[in-house]
């Protein structure tokens, strides 16, 4: 099995990347990205430097079996114009599924987020499921636009030809990711109840 990764260099792509590589069934792994990621110890990995609106993506995914899209503004540089951020987050994702398409992929993994469903009706909801209505792409924050929309039109673009999942996580931390769980320690509550000190303290670090 041949997989395309995008956006190899963000912290997704690149424990992907590390997982990927290990799978005996995985025969070669293309990375692409802006920047060029740490390279695994494995003969099996490349990397390609190209953007994912570049009209010379089809071309990279000739012959691939499954397609990894990853690549996503997520933390927008202050020196980034929002129409560069939005053409990244939308155009490129649609320029991802239709080299999928043209190339007949069988398989394509969308990251998507939590982020993609509505977040007005989704306030105070215990019980989401992956049936609930998504987002139209008019809230406030761009990240939240860039997932509601990005997922219909990946749909549409692949139709019937191509096995679609759509990965919906909240939030994704880990041990190459320290600043975002410095930040959630630094933001954790502990609510007042009838636990000792120490028993709160361990629930606070149940958050590592």
């Amino acid at each position: 099995m041949r997989v395309f990764l995008t956006g190899a260099n963000g912290y997704v792509g690149r424990v992907l990347t590390e997982q990927l590589v290990r799978r005996p069934e995985i025969q070669h792994v293309t990375g692409i990205g802006l920047t060029q990621p740490p390279a695994p110890a494995s003969e099996k990995f490349q990397f390609t430097h190209l953007d994912i609106r570049s009209p010379e993506l089809a071309a990279a995914m000739a012959g691939h079996d499954v397609v990894i899209h990853t690549a996503c503004v997520v933390l927008w540089p202050a020196a980034m114009p929002a129409r560069e951020r939005d053409d990244i987050n939308l155009q490129g994702t649609r320029n991802v599924a239709r080299a999928a398409a043209a190339n007949r992929i069988r398989r394509f993994i969308h990251t998507s987020s939590m982020a993609v469903y509505d977040p007005a009706q989704v306030r105070g909801q215990s019980d989401v499921t992956e049936h609930f209505p998504l987002g139209r792409g008019v809230s406030p924050y761009y990240y939240w636009n860039a997932k509601a929309l990005a997922e219909p039109g990946v749909s549409e673009i692949l139709g019937a030809g191509t096995l679609l999942t759509c990965l919906r996580p909240i939030y994704i931390i880990g041990p190459h990711n320290q600043p975002v769980v410095a930040s959630y320690r630094k933001n954790a509550v502990r609510f007042p109840g009838g636990a000792s000190a120490n028993e709160d303290r361990q629930t606070v670090n149940t958050l590592d």
